[in-house]
């Protein structure tokens, strides 16, 4: 029998004698295997930090993601209340839990030590700071910008739990993404080509990719849950754009491991299928405290936290909430379909338009406004162009 959480020495006894030692390691985190649970096909749900996205979150990922894919479920999320209240626990394989820490310098540090990466605090230069490790205090007490350290700290437990409960081998499709994600449709990742690709959904790039949801096959997954090995084992890589946003930010600098783990030249793009949410209490990035939450059409409930407009309204297209809508529609604008979101990232033009947060109005961008002004002017000046060659030739028939 397996005894989670002991500290000391334990006799154990059976049909011989035998001594074990039973150490749980600092920072290790809690295993809890679920019983009676009813496997599914060869595809893999993880979910990865905090569960907060509310009944409604929950709800949309058993019904457009574990059961179109007959889907197994694991969890890699911190020790709180939320997971006792969760439905999700109970549907899981496994549940891996971690106590969040004050200071995330201590769980970083206890993966630097178990991959030999002495030398990792050289990313804190001069700064002390390190864009895709905060919010964790690396030196004299300096909080690194962004919040990009926890899901890299549970992508790489979830790593070594899957490989310590040899759960690679049972699989050929993983999903590894956020507890918070609200599914407006399917997710069927069965047509996706895992065995030469990997797929992330459109949107939400900031000059990267975006760090929140990664479909990897079986020969990919390890590589997928290793980003942040590359800059602890080799810090003098990365020490000298650490303390930049640009480079990176937490999605620069998930495309910088994509690339450098030989993933980026494989790397697709799926139309969007869900946005992130919170429930109530946890707060919305689309407006301040202070302000009155607008009520969101569907797939959001009533009184649902909607985080980021852009990949709200991107998956009311793909699912077809704005099929046969005027372009005119709240939260229907024609410039935030995953189509447009795939035009900007290739022109990298930032966006060609903006949601207003209220009232989910289209509002055209300063750039394109710009560039159609101009576009209008160059038109127009060949209009009169043309006019003037025809008045021209006019007077000299007439003569």
């Amino acid at each position: 029998q397996r005894m989670d959480g002991m500290k000391g020495p334990v006799l154990c006894l059976g049909w011989m004698w035998c001594v074990c030692l039973c150490v749980r390691p600092v920072n290790a985190s809690h295993t809890r295997h679920a019983r009676n649970v009813t496997r599914g096909g060869r595809t893999l749900v993880a979910l990865i930090g905090q569960i907060r996205g509310g009944e409604l979150a929950e709800r949309s990922l058993i019904q457009h993601v574990l059961k179109p894919n007959q889907a197994d479920l694991v969890l890699m999320v911190p020790k709180t209340a939320s997971l006792l209240n969760s439905s999700l626990a109970a549907r899981a394989r496994y549940v891996w839990t971690l106590r969040e820490p004050e200071n995330w310098k201590q769980p970083i540090a206890a993966i630097a030590q178990a991959l030999g990466a002495h030398r990792w605090l050289d990313l804190a230069n001069n700064s002390g700071a390190v864009w895709f490790l905060g919010p964790a205090r690396l030196r004299r007490g300096v909080r690194s910008p962004s919040t990009a350290a926890p899901n890299l700290v549970y992508r790489h437990l979830l790593k070594r739990h899957l490989v310590q409960h040899r759960l690679i081998e049972q699989y050929t499709r993983f999903i590894i993404t956020r507890a918070d994600h609200v599914y407006g449709c399917h997710h069927d990742v069965s047509r996706f080509d895992l065995h030469h690709q990997v797929y992330v959904p459109t949107g939400e790039d900031y000059g990267g990719v975006c760090d929140r949801h990664i479909v990897c096959g079986q020969a990919d997954v390890l590589a997928c849950l290793s980003i942040i090995d590359g800059p602890l084992l080799h810090p003098e890589r990365y020490v000298k754009q650490a303390d930049s946003m640009a480079t990176c930010g937490p999605e620069p600098f998930m495309k910088l491991r994509l690339q450098e783990l030989g993933l980026w030249p494989r790397l697709r793009r799926f139309a969007r299928v869900m946005y992130l949410s919170s429930d109530k209490g946890n707060g919305s990035s689309v407006l301040n405290k202070t302000s009155k939450e607008p009520s969101y059409p569907k797939p959001a409930a009533p009184g649902q936290h909607v985080k980021y407009l852009d990949e709200f309204v991107a998956t009311r297209w793909t699912c077809g909430f704005c099929k046969g809508l005027g372009a005119g529609q709240p939260f229907c604008c024609p410039l935030r379909r995953p189509t447009a979101m795939v035009l900007e990232g290739a022109l990298a033009s930032g966006k060609l338009a903006y949601v207003e947060p209220r009232t989910g109005d289209c509002q055209l961008s300063r750039a394109v406004i710009l560039a159609l002004t101009l576009a209008s002017g160059v038109i127009l000046a060949g209009i009169l162009a043309v006019l003037g060659r025809r008045s021209r030739f006019s007077v000299l028939d007439e003569r």
